[in-house]
């Protein structure tokens, strides 16, 4: 009976957990082409490009004017 129990637990747990996987929101990397359309220039300014952009673990920033990418 007790070997029953423990199995029956196990199982209850393991269904919490994946309940709480399911109900996570999906997370992935964006993208962000700095200085927009303007790319990398002299004349951008990059504080008002940043202040309208939202940054994330694991996001990329790209400089099209050159192949250098910076993960931050």
């Amino acid at each position: 009976m007790g070997d029953l129990r423990k199995k029956t637990e196990v199982m209850l747990v393991l269904m919490m957990v994946m309940a709480a996987m399911a109900a996570m929101d999906g997370v992935t990397a964006v993208l962000h082409r700095v200085g927009d359309k303007y790319g990398w220039n002299p004349n951008v300014n990059y504080t008002e490009w940043s202040d309208a952009e939202h940054f994330y673990v694991g996001d990329w920033l790209r400089n099209f004017s050159n192949s250098f990418n910076s993960l931050i």
